[in-house]
Order: structure tokens, then sequence, then C-alpha cells
């Protein structure tokens, strides 16, 4: 699920990179926020498998459409129990510090709130997955660059 789930936002950035073939189309830096100790959260979302999951889901869309081949993708993996008040510290720092162009994640509901609005105020496209699925980020009006690709469950 995961692998088609990057797939596809791979094929996204296929439209949007220049198409010169003959050289480098530059480097895309994508920051990505996991838990990765708690057993409950890395079974569902955690670091183990989803890590996994993305570098598989590169090389496949490599192999689907050949012009990726010409972009570098540079991973920034940040490590996040779900605690809301460290998400919005390493946002900050993937943003401002690391210079990351893209966010995926976090995958906790709770986390996934601050990293809505961090990623509105500071216009970065943050793609949430995992059981982060909020009801309030299908008002299109409210958040441009939020997209979920998990529906929401909280009965809304």
């Amino acid at each position: 699920m995961i692998i088609n789930i990057f797939i596809y936002f791979l094929t996204f950035f296929y439209g949007t990179i220049n198409q010169n073939l003959n050289t480098s189309l530059g480097t895309v830096k994508i920051g990505i926020i996991l838990p990765n100790t708690d057993p409950n959260l890395v079974y569902w979302q955690g670091y183990p498998n989803s890590a996994a999951a993305v570098t598989r889901a590169l090389e496949a869309a490599r192999e689907k459409n050949t012009i990726l081949n010409k972009v570098n993708f540079e991973f920034v993996w940040t490590m996040n129990e779900c605690v809301a008040s460290e998400a919005a510290g390493e946002l900050f720092n993937l943003i401002n510090v690391q210079k990351v162009q893209v966010l995926f994640g976090p995958p906790c509901s709770n986390t996934a709130n601050v990293a809505t609005n961090i990623a509105e105020y500071y216009d970065i496209p943050l793609y949430l997955f995992g059981i982060s699925g909020l009801h309030e980020i299908t008002e299109i009006s409210t958040y441009k660059v939020v997209t979920s690709i998990m529906p929401s469950y909280s009965g809304n």
C-alpha cells in the first residue's frame, strides 16, 4: 500500500519537473517523520516497514517513469513517537535547517494536526498517511498544501 502511494507522489513530480533529458533535473529533498521505538506505532506505520517501502517505491517509480532517473531524491528521516511538541520542533528543523521541499508524515493523528498547520504556514506540501487521517483536512479552502492518503475514520 505504501509503495503504491509513494509511486503516486513520485509520478506527481514527473509532471512538475523540467523535462530536459540531457542534464540532471536537480534534487528533491523529502523530509519523512516516522515512529521508531514504540512497538504499537512501529507495527502499523513505523520506520522499519515504511523506510523500506519508500525506497522500493522509488525504484518502482523509476522503472515506470524514466525521467525520474534524472532526478536525485534526498531523504531526511526524523523519528517521532507521536509527541506533538517534539514534532513541531522536528518540522521546524526539517523546513528551516534541512531545507526539505516536501514532507511525508507524521502518521499519528495527534501530531498530524500540528504538521498541517506548520506546512500551511511555510507553504510546503505535506502528505499524511497511516492513521493520521484528519477529517479537518478535507476542507480544501483551509489546507491547500496538505493531502491525506488515508480516509478519516473519525465518523464525521
